[in-house]
């Protein structure tokens, strides 16, 4: 998959956390394996006061992996109960 914004580059940071402004995953209503995707070319925390939307969405995605047990390429799969 080809991502929308280098988040390696200021720039690219800076058009992610715009784009994160008001949405809570990267593409859709739930965690998919692109928000694994990007989380997973950050190589550290965005820095809260310049990109704030990236951080809260940096800091939900790692809290999800954390609690689902997932490493940063693990693929996503839902249990419907």
């Amino acid at each position: 998959m080809s991502l929308k914004f280098d988040v390696s580059t200021e720039k690219g940071l800076a058009s992610f956390n715009g784009a994160m402004a008001l949405k809570s995953y990267v593409e859709g209503a739930a965690f998919s394996p692109v928000d694994i995707e990007y989380f997973s070319q950050f190589s550290s925390s965005p820095d809260q006061q310049k990109q704030p939307h990236a951080y809260r969405w940096y800091k939900h995605i790692k809290s999800l992996q954390t609690v689902r047990g997932l490493g940063s390429s693990a693929p996503v799969t839902e249990n419907i109960v």
